[in-house]
């Protein structure tokens, strides 16, 4: 999870040389993607356990 965080700060440093006037817009999208990004490792991370879990019930 810190991968993925330091990751998203790096793409908005990047970005972030545009100009000070899109920042706070910019600000809002990048919070939104590292929100988006979070949930889908959890689901994935959730998914993966089920369906092994499923694997051990069956046998």
């Amino acid at each position: 999870m810190h991968i993925l965080s330091s990751l998203f700060k790096e793409q908005h440093f990047h970005v972030e040389v545009g100009g000070p006037t899109s920042f706070p817009n910019l600000d809002s999208v990048m919070r939104s993607w590292n929100y988006l990004a979070f949930w889908l490792f959890m689901i994935s991370l959730i998914l993966t356990y089920t369906t092994g879990a499923l694997r051990i019930f069956k046998g």
